[in-house]
């Protein structure tokens, strides 16, 4: 058992070290293109970016509670609630990772070039993401929801960057073409 854990925790050591040299620099790409993120944004419906998750991985009202005697019960439900919350959010952010994923393959089966290394950069993001967090969502449900809370914000930021990515390839078609992207997006999500 200590072993797996010792395993565990090197994984993410490691993934987390990944994370930081490839998702660690700030995206530029989308200061130019608003219009193409909000258009994103209106086909992929990202939830996961929708939520903050400073308060979800944060510890500091689980500690007030669990220091009473008469409030711990409490504190061991909010533990309890706040570990589904946290599960539930690392499977929207995969899913949305997904999307954004098969989004960037649609753009280039209809002939959007960007590249073979932005393409691969792009690849190589997207699996230690979700990698990272195949990893986080175990380490959630064996250690609680308050052990990696920096961890889900640099998860976090990095979907943000895969997000900006994707707006920015966007951006680069002409607008007349995005009707179109959008319907095939729908069509291919039908399937």
């Amino acid at each position: 058992m200590i072993q797996l854990l010792l395993m565990v925790f090197i994984g993410i050591l490691f993934l987390g070290f990944a994370l930081f040299f490839a998702l660690g620099r700030k995206s530029d790409k989308n200061e130019n293109c608003p219009d193409s993120e909000a258009e994103l944004l209106r086909m992929l419906r990202l939830h996961s970016l929708e939520f903050d998750p400073v308060n979800l991985f944060s510890d500091t009202d689980y500690r007030f509670l669990a220091s009473e005697p008469r409030l711990r019960a409490i504190a061991r439900e909010l533990r309890k609630d706040r570990k589904g919350i946290a599960l539930e959010w690392l499977r929207e952010l995969q899913k949305d990772v997904f999307s954004m994923w098969r989004f960037r393959s649609l753009l280039t089966r209809l002939g959007v070039a960007a590249g073979v290394h932005n393409e691969l950069s792009e690849a190589v993001q997207s699996l230690l993401l979700l990698s990272l967090l195949c990893v986080m969502r175990l380490s959630v449900t064996f250690f609680g929801p308050f052990v990696f809370g920096k961890t889900a914000i640099t998860v976090r930021t990095g979907v943000e960057n895969i997000k900006q990515s994707c707006a920015a390839t966007l951006y680069n078609l002409p607008r007349e073409r995005w009707p179109q992207i959008a319907a095939e997006w729908q069509r291919v999500q039908a399937l």
